[in-house]
Formats: structure tokens, C-alpha cells, sequence
């Protein structure tokens, strides 16, 4: 422990000219906020970025909760979705770290790689969590903190707004809430 403490890395001599905030260690790698337009993006594996709306709503109301990975060469490593929705929504400087690599493909390899979808049981919970919630919350204003923040859409159910959260359609999520019971039985 010691060691990583007096041991501690330094960030390329580009950020400390362009930015000097938000700069931390993390596990080895450092954390600052970067310009989205010095971000250079190589050749990627991922082609279709998907729907970028919903990232870009998610971005808006939580934050970007996972920094993008870039290289000390400023490449990018990890995180082209984000950082495509980071730039659609205008944003200048955004959190990213810093990782001292010379192969930035492997990252985004890793991180799409190892990520894990949550299971049908698991949507069902939280499908059946977010319905008490908004019925809790029915009748009160929208603007403050305590509501749940979903976006209604006129004549949309219930079911459909939470599955839509969940990457799902309604009808799926209702399918998954009968498997789900059905295990139950013996």
C-alpha cells in the first residue's frame, strides 16, 4: 500500500496543459475530464450504435456514471457509445480515464465482452419494484426529486414504460412474469 502511494502515475503532459480538474487515482489509472473533440476514435468493432436517445436521457438525468477509457495518446478505448452521446448532447469535457495502454482494442473487446445483461428473473423484479414505486408516486408533481423519472407517453401502459427501461417490449416482460412464476410452483 505504501508503495502505491508514493508510487503514484502521472497523466500525459497534454492534460495537465488542456484540463486541471477532477484528476484522481483509480486502481492504477487516472480519472480527469477531457475534451470530447481531442478524443480520437480508430477502428472499432461495434458499427451499430443503437438507439443513443435513451443513453443520452439516461446521461442527462444520472450522469455519465462510467467514465470513457481512453489511451495516453488520447485514443479511444472504451466507451464509444457514451462518448457519441456525450457529443450528440453538446458536451465539451466529460470524465474519462486514463489508461496507459498501446492496444486500446483489447479494451473495448473487454468491456463489451464481460458485460452482463440482467436475467428475466431479474427484469421481473425490477419490472414489479418500479410498478409499486410509480403507483406510490401517482398524483404527485413530476418536478420533484422523489418521483421516478420516466418519461410518460400519453396512452402508454404502465408495463410498456418500465419495459422500455428495461430494453424490452411489454409483451416480453409480461411473458418473462409468467416463466417466472410458473418456477415458483412445484
Amino acid at each position: 500500500m505504501a508503495n502505491r502511494i508514493h508510487n503514484k502515475r502521472k497523466p500525459p503532459s497534454k492534460f495537465d496543459n488542456n484540463v486541471k480538474i477532477d484528476q484522481k487515482e483509480l486502481n492504477g489509472n487516472i480519472t480527469l475530464s477531457y475534451p470530447t473533440a481531442d478524443i480520437k476514435i480508430g477502428d472499432r468493432f461495434r458499427k451499430d450504435l443503437g438507439n443513443l436517445e435513451r443513453l443520452k436521457g439516461n446521461i442527462r438525468d444520472f450522469g455519465l456514471l462510467h467514465p470513457i477509457t481512453i489511451s495516453k495518446k488520447g485514443e479511444l478505448a472504451a466507451g464509444l457509445r457514451r462518448l457519441e452521446a456525450c457529443k450528440l448532447m453538446g458536451l465539451q469535457n466529460i470524465p474519462v480515464t486514463f489508461v496507459d495502454t498501446s492496444e486500446p482494442w483489447k479494451y473495448e473487446i473487454t468491456e463489451n465482452h464481460f458485460r452482463k445483461n440482467h436475467t428475466p428473473s431479474e427484469m421481473v423484479a425490477i419490472k414489479r419494484f418500479l410498478e409499486s414505486k410509480m403507483k406510490r408516486e401517482q398524483g404527485k408533481r413530476t418536478d420533484l426529486e422523489t418521483c421516478v423519472n420516466f418519461t410518460q407517453v400519453k396512452g402508454m401502459k404502465t408495463r410498456d414504460i418500465i419495459a422500455s427501461t428495461l430494453g424490452t417490449s411489454g409483451v416480453n416482460l409480461q411473458k418473462m412474469e409468467k416463466i417466472v412464476e410458473a418456477a415458483k410452483k412445484p
